[in-house]
């Protein structure tokens, strides 16, 4: 513990002196550094001291074991050891400490040479400026008197050109202008009419599909309640139908009402009663109705009734009822081969898509299909469709807005090309705007040379002029305001062909 009393008090011992020596008090000589090791030397050695004391004393109280002295002499002579490597590496640390307050010294002296230095380079910069300002004041004197007079001159001068060749250059331009909005308004005057027409054409045929899905709808509700009726009148219309010739005029009517009812034009989309030459003898359907994209369909509204109507008389029983419908199903299927066997097609020069068998009587067709649930599957592999009024209404009324759709794209077709004839005008009218636009560029940019020119290399002679003879400047930025100029960005912003030209 005495040790380390003392070795702190040599510590700050030095301290003090080094502080007082310093010519800066603010920066010590020694660092902290150099203080910790000062210490941790003084430490050790202080630490060695009471190793060596209490080996002393240990070998003492122990003078009968000399295994102990001689153990006690080794750590001895280690901590002596240690004690001077820590003694070597404060020393190491002083050194260095002298070579840093060395070179911080060397630094102090390169600053007051360089705050020297300057001080003589701001008082001779002084001095040249004072000699610059007195010879500029004698040539003013100098040229005042002939400086004037060729400035006022030569300016106006200019300046009446200038004006001159402006004034022509912009009516010249405003003219071909003008031309060239009168020519791109008569070329899109046609087209923009025609587009407004086809306008006008699909708003209508809009509409007009919108009222056809209304009128169907309305005309199905009337189907559904005239088929009720016609179930009601089934019995009533038993006697009629068994005269064939009859029946027959009644399917014709009944299959016109709902071709009438579809939308379909006599003549247009349909034709009745065709009679058409074959070699196999004379064919004629009931109708034909006509498909867009050239294609056909053929109606046939005879078909057998007799069966069904028997089965309708009252006080049969079941199993006769059953064989009727049977009966009935099979003269159906008979019907069904033969209009397959007629080469309606070959006949009429034209795509057939199949051949419709129209029964009148929903109820017939529902009594047929329960004998036979085959009979649809059987017909359609024949390309025969066994239809009753609802499902021919419902296909004729697909037939209807197909050509109303064929229609649509024909005037579709046209709105595109009037469409393609638009952009190919517009094309060459923004070809024609942008030759127009760079022959303004060209006029613009070679003004603007011009101006540059007299700027640069005639206004800058003459301000140095007027510097010279105590000339305003001012009165000649005045006057050289009065100088038209373009803006550079109008050629920067030319319209472009856009890019689907």
């Amino acid at each position: 513990m005495k040790a380390r009393r003392s070795g702190r008090a040599f510590i700050n011992r030095l301290w003090a002196t080094e502080k007082r020596r310093s010519p800066i008090h603010c920066l010590p000589t020694i660092t902290f550094m150099d203080a910790i090791s000062i210490l941790l030397g003084i430490a050790v050695g202080a630490a060695l001291g009471g190793a060596a004391g209490y080996a002393i004393a240990l070998a003492r109280g122990r003078s009968g074991s000399a295994a102990q002295l001689a153990a006690a002499a080794a750590r001895l002579e280690a901590a002596e050891s240690e004690r001077e490597r820590s003694i070597e590496g404060a020393r190491a640390e002083r050194d260095r400490a002298d070579a840093e307050r060395t070179q911080r010294g060397v630094v102090e002296q390169r600053s007051a040479a360089f705050q020297a230095s300057l001080a003589e380079r701001e008082k001779s910069f002084a001095q040249l400026k004072l000699q610059v300002d007195e010879s500029r004041l004698q040539l003013i004197e100098a040229f005042k008197a002939t400086g004037a007079d060729v400035l006022r001159a030569t300016t106006g001068e200019f300046l009446k050109n200038a004006s001159a060749q402006f004034a022509g250059q912009t009516q010249l331009s405003e003219k071909a202008m003008e031309a060239r909005h009168a020519a791109m308004n008569e070329a899109i005057k046609p087209l923009s009419e025609q587009l407004v027409r086809s306008e006008q054409i699909a708003a209508e045929l809009t509409q007009k599909r919108e009222g056809d899905a209304r009128q169907l709808t309305e005309q199905l509700k009337t189907i559904a309640e005239l088929q009720m009726k016609a179930s009601s009148a089934a019995q009533t219309l038993g006697s009629a139908l068994r005269n064939t010739s009859q029946r027959g005029k009644w399917g014709e009517v009944g299959l016109r009402t709902v071709v009438e009812l579809a939308g379909l034009v006599k003549g247009v989309h349909f034709n009745e009663q065709v009679s058409i030459e074959t070699e196999a003898g004379r064919l004629r359907p009931d109708m034909i109705v006509l498909l867009p994209g050239g294609r056909s369909i053929a109606i046939d509204s005879k078909v057998p009734l007799d069966a069904y109507l028997d089965s309708l008389a009252s006080g049969l029983e079941d199993a006769r009822r059953e064989e009727l419908r049977a009966a009935h199903a099979a003269a159906l299927k008979q019907h069904v081969r033969a209009l397959a066997s007629r080469d309606y097609a070959a006949a009429i020069e034209q795509p057939l898509e199949f051949t419709v068998m129209y029964m009148p009587v929903e109820s017939a067709c529902a009594a047929a299909f329960e004998a036979d649930p085959q009979l649809h599957e059987f017909a359609f592999k024949n390309r025969v469709l066994v239809a009753t009024p609802s499902i021919l209404l419902s296909m004729l009324r697909t037939v209807a807005m197909n050509w109303s759709d064929a229609k649509m794209h024909e005037c579709a077709l046209e709105i595109r090309d009037a469409a393609r004839e638009l952009v190919k005008r517009t094309a060459m009218l923004v070809a024609h705007m942008n030759s127009t636009g760079h022959k303004l560029g060209a006029a613009v940019s070679a003004y603007n040379q011009f101006v540059a020119s007299f700027d640069s290399r005639f206004v800058t002679k003459i301000n140095e002029i007027a510097k010279l003879t105590t000339q305003s400047e001012l009165e000649l930025d005045e006057q050289r305001s009065e100088i038209p100029r373009l803006s550079s960005t109008a050629q920067a912003d030319e319209p472009s062909t856009p890019a689907i030209f």
